[in-house]
């Protein structure tokens, strides 16, 4: 046959379908085939070499692993035991979906650090810094205030009504000390942080400047457990039912990771009712008088301190597990007997 085709006498055969005979032709093509056609099989040949590639490349890899931080078992809760059913997550604001609510952390001293301007000149900055775990509230800043309350941060834990002036406070560069954060908490109703609110869209915007920073979810049923928990504790929270505050969350979340605590800058009085030359805020030089002074130059605690009557609960609380934990407090300093 091949002798036949070299002298002409022979023609490569189509079939019915105008198909060709793929073995005669391969026997020949160094011989016949034209320019042209060795270049659209050198085509279809480099398409099918780089599809098989990237075939075996998708589908033989080993899947991507997950960020999954390990939960820390209660103790009436085993290990091994499986949870059932779907979490209804009351905060949807986490970069990774997988992480899940509990945090991992090994702390065998703790520093709580607060916002009160009685920090300012405390020198305090080392002796948080040298604990294991350092948790702070809301957005009181580190950067320019390290001698005082430190530079180190673990989790920060921060309201809902405080994130709005954190994300404000981003736009003017006061966040660079959030650099080092390891996780931060955010803490609201579930109507406030859904997926499709005002604050998930924002947070879009404010990662940027978390980018070394897990941004925990908490669930619905972890925010009713804690609320339920300080309402048996004697917290009430009136016909408004108000939020759990950020101190009280974060002090019982401390107690369950730290077995020796210090807190630091956490005022359990009435700040209002004491000198107004020492800030409300540490880093917000007016602040005592913005918040304690009406226009009228009189005293008011209806607006700022709506909350007041919580806090008078609270601080009973915070005194309570002073005596059962190894709990202390600096600038101010607490009795606890």
């Amino acid at each position: 046959m091949l002798d036949e085709f070299l002298l002409g006498r022979r023609k490569l055969d189509h079939g019915q379908s105008s198909t060709m005979d793929v073995r005669r032709f391969l026997n020949v093509k160094y011989h016949q085939a034209s320019v042209g056609k060795l270049k659209k099989i050198t085509a279809v040949s480099t398409i099918a070499i780089i599809f098989f590639i990237v075939i075996i490349f998708t589908f033989g890899s080993p899947p991507a692993k997950k960020i999954v931080m390990k939960k820390t078992p209660s103790a009436h809760e085993s290990p091994t035991a499986e949870r059932s059913g779907a979490e209804k997550h009351s905060f949807m604001l986490a970069m990774n979906p997988d992480i899940p609510v509990e945090l991992s952390l090994k702390c065998n001293t703790c520093s709580l650090v607060s916002s009160s301007g009685l920090l300012l000149g405390s020198n305090a900055g080392s002796q948080i810094d040298t604990a294991d775990c350092v948790f702070r509230l809301n957005s009181a800043p580190t950067l320019g205030y390290e001698r005082d309350v430190g530079r180190k941060t673990t989790v920060r834990v921060v309201s809902v009504t405080r994130f709005k002036s954190m994300m404000r406070d981003s736009w003017l560069g006061t966040l660079a000390s959030f650099e080092d954060l390891d996780y931060m908490i955010l803490l609201g109703p579930d109507e406030v942080l859904c997926k499709n609110c005002t604050l998930s869209k924002l947070y879009q915007k404010f990662a940027k400047y978390l980018k070394n920073t897990e941004v925990l979810r908490v669930t619905q049923e972890t925010y009713q457990k804690v609320k339920q928990e300080s309402r048996k504790l004697g917290v009430k929270y009136g016909r408004q039912d108000l939020p759990i505050s950020t101190r009280f969350y974060t002090m019982n979340l401390v107690r369950q990771f730290c077995p020796q605590i210090r807190v630091f800058g956490m005022e359990l009085e009435n700040p209002c009712e004491r000198h107004g030359t020492v800030p409300l805020f540490y880093w917000l030089p007016d602040s005592w008088q913005r918040n304690c002074l009406s226009h009228h130059g009189e005293r008011v605690n209806q607006q700022f301190f709506q909350g007041l009557l919580r806090l008078q609960q609270e601080r009973q609380i915070f005194k309570s597990w002073a005596h059962q934990y190894h709990i202390e407090f600096f600038y101010p300093s607490h009795k606890v007997t």
